[in-house]
């Protein structure tokens, strides 16, 4: 086979040849020392064939910016469903949560009957009491989307992968 391009896949334990076809090396369960299409490549090598990498230099920065994107919006989720702490006792902080207990807020009827964290603990609320909770619940999500925008204008602005790995993504 005449070899004109290797490129090393390193994902896959293997060679890409001529953008054609995949010879593995070691560390591949595929992997055969005496594969031809093997020896050929390390004697290309051998003879100053470049292997070229999997990814070029930009593709692993747009690579590792979408690793980054998904940790903030994953985190960021994680974050915005975690719990609230309101005078001293715990309640659920699912969207789910938030939504029906706002929902009850707004119509106005106090107190509102509602349910702990824990899933067993009703307590009531009073107006006073439902007002400041529903603060809670609103500063908690400000803050998180706060938070959120300042990491993607940090990884908007970020121009090396160092950039990228150095965003800190804590909520």
């Amino acid at each position: 086979m005449q070899i004109t391009k290797i490129q090393d896949i390193q994902s896959q334990k293997g060679y890409k040849i001529n953008n054609r076809f995949f010879v593995a090396y070691e560390g591949n369960n595929q992997f055969d020392l005496q594969n031809k299409n093997y020896q050929d490549c390390l004697k290309w090598i051998a003879n100053g064939g470049i292997v070229e990498p999997e990814f070029t230099a930009e593709q692993l920065f747009e690579k590792t910016k979408q690793s980054k994107l998904a940790e903030i919006k994953t985190k960021r989720d994680k974050a915005l469903n975690s719990n609230i702490i309101f005078d001293n006792q715990e309640y659920k902080g699912t969207e789910n949560a938030r939504t029906l207990f706002c929902t009850r807020f707004n119509l106005s009827i106090f107190p509102i009957e509602w349910r702990l964290a824990d899933d067993i603990t009703w307590i009531m609320l009073d107006k006073a009491k439902s007002s400041g909770l529903a603060n809670v619940f609103f500063n908690n999500s400000s803050s998180v989307y706060q938070k959120e925008s300042a990491f993607l204008t940090t990884l908007n602005n970020a121009r090396t992968i160092d950039d990228v790995n150095n965003i800190v993504v804590n909520y």
